[in-house]
């Protein structure tokens, strides 16, 4: 039971993650954990999320961020599932955060290495696992690639910084466009598409603080938009 709430926990977290991405990258501002969500001054991201229109039932994931946007805290349906605590070198930066689940144990280890030129990297140490995950940035604090133990991920992107296509390579398989993203006229990120066979639509609805307000991902074969996935955004701000 335990380790099926953390695999959900994980899933939610992925898309505020991929919001995130999408946002703020596209919007070119700096680090997404940090920088980002200071320049918004966000202080709270709850994530609600239901299956055709079920409202009723849904799954909530609320991530509270600290001041400084490093520390954070996670919780799934209002219970708090994880805490993310920063560390730091003798220049200021964040150096590594610590990741401790519901029972104060630390589980995860993030660690941060610079480079001379700006760029960085962020390599994902599970207690039991090793590594899991490891992240590039550019010296502008996007997000380039990522590698799991399902593949590779790189992230193409424009001259300012806007996500066009994730390109996805499998151990011992070819590179393959896995997902698609499509702009207004004002280079307001409208939909997104996944290339791979079964794959689903993502259609974006903003707020009025120009932030993701509603997420909704359908696949191919379900032509009304009232079935699928629905995320829910809800923010709050430090004054």
């Amino acid at each position: 039971m335990q380790l099926l709430k953390q695999s959900k926990i994980k899933m939610k977290k992925l898309v505020i993650h991929i919001a995130l991405i999408l946002f703020f990258s596209i919007n070119c501002f700096c680090q997404l954990d940090k920088a980002a969500i200071l320049d918004k001054k966000i202080k709270s991201i709850k994530q609600i999320t239901y299956q055709n229109a079920d409202s009723a039932a849904k799954d909530i994931v609320q991530i509270i961020y600290g001041i400084r946007g490093n520390d954070s805290l996670e919780l799934y349906n209002g219970v708090l599932s994880f805490k993310y605590v920063g560390e730091f070198d003798d220049k200021g930066r964040l150096s590594q955060l610590v990741r401790y689940d519901e029972k104060e144990e630390e589980d995860e280890r993030h660690i941060y290495k610079y480079n001379p030129e700006g760029s960085y990297s962020i390599e994902i140490i599970a207690q039991d696992s090793g590594t899991v995950h490891f992240e590039k940035y550019d010296k502008r604090n996007l997000l380039m690639e990522e590698v799991t133990e399902f593949g590779r991920a790189v992230y193409q992107r424009d001259a300012s910084g806007k996500i066009e296509k994730i390109f996805f390579t499998e151990e011992h398989k070819k590179t393959e466009v896995i997902d698609v993203y499509y702009y207004d006229k004002n280079g307001i990120l409208v939909n997104g598409k996944n290339k791979t066979k079964g794959g689903k639509a993502m259609y974006i609805r903003n707020n009025d603080n120009g932030l993701i307000g509603e997420m909704k991902i359908v696949s191919e074969e379900e032509a009304d938009k009232e079935q699928g996935e629905t995320t829910l955004f809800e923010y709050e701000f430090y004054k």
